[in-house]
Parts: C-alpha cells; structure tokens; sequence
C-alpha cells in the first residue's frame, strides 16, 4: 500500500513538473501609454467677430439710382479645412403706409409688404482680402451651379445656398462682396418701404 502511495505521489510531482515548463516560454511587454484622440476644431468669424456682434447693414433714404457695397472677412479661425457658403433669409418687406406720390404708382400693389426687395438689386463675389475683383466675376455659385455674375433682386435670392467655389482652409480668409443698387427708372412705388433680412454664414466640416 505504501508503495502505491509513494508511486501516486511521484506521478503527480512528474506532472507537475511537465506543467511548469509549458508555462516558462519567454516573453516580454510593452505599452503605448497617453494616447489621446482630440477633435480638431472648425469655427468662422466675420470681420473677427461672431454671433450677435457681426456687424449689419443699417441704410437710410435710399432712393432710385441709390447703391453700395458691403464688404465681411470671412475667417476659419479652426484647425480643420471647411466649406464655406452663406444664404440670405429672414425677408420681410414693409411698406410702412403709402404715401400720396406713392398712391397709384407704377409698381404699387396697395398691400402692406411693400416693394423694395422687388426693386432692390445686388450682386456677390469672393475675392482675396486687401484685393479688389471686379463684381462682374463673382466666384460664387448655387446649389444648381449657375452663378451669380448678374443683378437679381433680394426677394428672388430667398431659400438659394451660395457657395465659395473652394474650401477654405484653415487659418485663411475670403473677403465678401455684396453690392446693393436701386435701379434709376424705379419711380414712386418703393417710397418709404423697407426690407429686413438675415445674411447667415455657414462653414462646414469637408468631408472625409
């Protein structure tokens, strides 16, 4: 009895053995430590402001034969190429009473929305800052394609998304052109009307 306790034992220690040469391969670790993924950025200024602080156009007695330019940096301060493009919306013509002269007038419909955004013609370029580009050869284009290289009125620009034919890229700015102009042979139907509007800029993520 003795003897087969003796022989169990032995076997077990052999197994034992075998066991903990199968487990001392070499090995050897190493670890990546501190990784970190962070997000790049993509953020516009306007003439190096944003939000409510990017300044508006506020123009008075304006009149037939009337026009002007207005002009905005567009900057992308962020660290990630984007696609730039702006839409006007938000247009509300008010006509704010008629007048005697207006009365009548060619043009006049009698409501109270008035006429000026019929009337009230511009167009749009991109050009490079601290250069001029003629108006004549905008660089901008609709959704559709067509471009912009001719007088259309505010109320015709509604729900049209316009784009800069380039990305732009991170760090750089375009400057916008947008030229405004009442057309000389209008006549009386626009007096004392006035149009509001929102021009909103949009810089967009480029994708991947």
């Amino acid at each position: 009895m003795k003897k087969i306790l003796f022989s169990l034992m032995t076997l077990t220690l052999v197994i034992g053995l075998v066991g903990a040469g199968a487990l001392a391969w070499f090995s050897d670790t190493e670890t990546s430590t501190d990784n970190i993924l962070t997000a790049g950025t993509l953020r516009l200024t306007a003439d190096g402001k944003e939000g409510a602080d990017v300044e508006s156009i506020q123009v008075g007695n304006i009149a037939p034969g009337w026009s002007e330019e207005f002009r905005w940096t567009l900057k992308n301060t962020g660290s990630l190429d984007g696609v730039l493009w702006f839409e006007i919306v938000n247009v509300v013509n008010a006509d704010n009473g008629v007048t005697e002269p207006e009365m009548g007038s060619p043009g006049e419909d009698g409501t109270e929305l008035g006429e000026l955004g019929d009337y009230l013609l511009h167009k749009m370029n991109f050009f490079k800052p601290g250069t001029y580009q003629d108006s004549s050869r905008p660089r901008i284009g609709s959704q559709t394609g067509s471009n912009i290289d001719h007088w259309i009125s505010l109320n015709s620009v509604k729900g049209l998304k316009l784009y800069y034919e380039n990305n732009l890229g991170a760090g750089k700015e375009k400057d916008l052109c947008i030229v405004f102009k009442v057309n000389g042979d209008v006549g009386n139907c626009i007096q004392g009307d006035s149009v509001t509007f929102d021009i909103v800029f949009h810089l967009e993520q480029v994708p991947p």
